[in-house]
C-alpha cells in the first residue's frame, strides 16, 4: 500500500489476530513506557502511530498523545531473547540506531515485517508474560492479550525468522489504514478523490509546507519544487474563477485581454480554480490557487474543467527563487484570488487532499486530519 509522511496508522499482530500494538497506559507517554499487545480498537488513541517515512524511518506516537516519542529498542543487552524490548523514548533521548525502521513487504497485502535496521532486529509479537527478561506463562485470555509494565503480552525485537515458523507469522504486522478491507480514515477530504495535480504523484518535494506561524507572515499552501515546464492539472472539477498575470480575468473583468501580459508582481501567472465540491466540513465553496506558472494559462474566466485539466506549466514567475508550484485552497467569501486574509479558519492543508502523496514531514505538522 505504501506509507506515507504523516499519516496515521495501526498495526494488527498477524499471529494473534484481533490485538494491536498498544502503548501501556492511557492518554499517557514517557521514556520506558512499555509497548505491547491489546484488544485492536479503532477508536483507541494509544494504537495510533504517526510514520514519518515512505518506507523508512521512524513512527511516532498520534499527536493527541505525545507525539514526541517514538517506538523504540530498550538499551539492555542485544540479543535474539526477551531483553530487546520494544517501548517508547523521548525523540531527544533516543538515537536513530535504536528507532529507525524500514516496513518491508511480505508480499501479502498490508502485511509487513518492520526491522529496526541499526540492529536488524524485527519486531515480534508474542502472548507470553516476561517477567525479569525470562518467558513466563502465557497469559492470553478469551478477551484480551493483557499489557503491563512487566511486559505481558510483551513485543520486542529480535532476529529474523522463517516466513513459514511460528516466530515469522509473529513479526508480521498488518497495518491501517486497510484492516481487513475496512479502510480508516478521519480525513474528509481523501473522500473526495481528488487527483494529483502533476501526473507523477513522486513529484512532490519542497521546504515550505502549510505554516500559519511562519514569519514574517503565514504560508498558507504548499510550495512543490520542480523542473519548469512541468504539466499543472486541475484535481477535480471546477470552473476558472481568475485567470492571468498582472492583469487578470475574474468576475469584475472578466472579458479583459490576458494575452501577452506581463505576469503578477507576486503570484507571477496564476489560476484559481472555483470548485465544484464543497468544504465538507464548513460547507463553504474552496478556490485553489496555483501561482508562479511559466506563462499565460491556457484557461479562460468562466471555463468549466474536469479533473485532469492541462491549467498550465510549472515557472518561476512573481515572488519566486526557483521553479515550483504554490498550491493553497481556501475558503474566503471574497478577493478569493489574492492571499491577504487567510487565516486557519479559511484556509485547508493541501496534503489533506492528496493521500497517496508522501509529501515531506513537515508539510504536515498543522491543519492535517488524521
Amino acid at each position: 500500500m505504501g506509507f506515507v509522511n504523516g499519516r496515521t496508522y495501526r498495526f494488527v499482530s498477524n499471529a494473534f489476530r484481533g490485538y494491536a500494538l498498544n502503548v501501556y497506559g492511557t492518554n499517557a507517554a514517557s521514556t520506558g513506557r512499555n509497548v505491547c499487545l491489546f484488544t485492536n480498537d479503532t477508536a483507541d488513541i494509544m494504537q495510533k502511530w504517526v510514520v514519518r517515512s515512505s518506507g523508512s524511518g521512524r513512527f511516532r506516537m498520534h499527536s493527541s498523545v505525545n507525539n514526541n516519542f517514538v517506538l523504540d529498542c530498550s538499551d539492555g543487552a542485544l540479543d535474539t531473547s526477551y531483553k530487546n524490548n520494544a517501548h517508547l523514548c523521548s525523540t531527544v533521548e533516543t538515537n536513530p540506531k535504536d528507532s529507525e525502521v524500514v516496513f518491508e513487504p511480505t508480499g501479502t497485502d498490508n502485511v509487513y515485517r518492520i526491522c529496526l535496521v541499526g540492529h536488524n532486529l524485527y519486531l515480534t509479537a508474542t502472548n507470553t508474560k516476561v517477567v525479569n527478561n525470562v518467558p513466563a506463562s502465557a497469559i492470553r485470555t478469551s478477551t484480551a492479550l493483557t499489557g503491563g509494565t512487566g511486559g505481558e503480552s510483551n513485543v520486542y525485537w529480535t532476529s529474523k525468522a522463517p516466513s513459514s515458523s511460528v516466530m515469522g507469522s509473529k513479526q508480521e504486522w498488518i497495518v491501517s489504514p486497510k484492516v481487513d478491507g475496512v479502510p480508516e480514515s478521519n480525513n474528509p477530504y481523501a473522500a473526495l478523490k481528488w487527483r494529483y495535480v502533476f501526473d507523477n504523484i513522486q513529484n512532490c518535494n519542497g521546504k515550505f509546507g502549510y505554516d500559519p506561524t511562519r514569519s514574517p507572515k503565514g504560508h498558507w499552501g504548499i510550495d512543490v519544487i520542480c523542473d519548469e515546464g512541468i504539466v499543472v492539472r486541475a484535481p477535480a472539477k471546477g470552473t476558472v474563477y481568475a485567470v492571468g498575470g498582472s492583469t487578470f480575468q475574474h468576475s469584475g473583468f472578466p472579458n479583459v485581454n490576458i494575452s501577452g501580459v506581463s505576469e503578477h508582481k507576486s503570484m507571477g501567472y496564476f489560476v484559481v480554480l472555483k470548485m465544484d465540491d464543497l468544504d465538507p466540513v464548513t460547507k463553504r465553496p474552496m478556490y485553489v490557487r496555483f501561482l508562479h506558472f511559466r506563462a499565460v494559462p491556457p484557461v479562460r474566466y468562466g471555463e468549466t474543467v474536469s479533473a485532469g485539466k492541462l491549467l498550465g506549466y510549472v515557472g518561476d514567475t512573481g515572488e519566486s527563487t526557483a521553479p515550483h508550484l504554490h498550491l493553497d485552497i481556501n475558503t474566503k467569501s471574497s478577493n478569493q484570488f489574492f492571499g491577504d486574509g487567510y487565516t486557519t479558519a479559511n484556509t485547508i492543508n493541501p496534503v489533506n487532499f492528496f493521500p497517496g502523496v508522501s509529501f515531506p514531514a513537515e508539510y504536515y505538522n498543522t491543519g492535517v486530519y488524521e
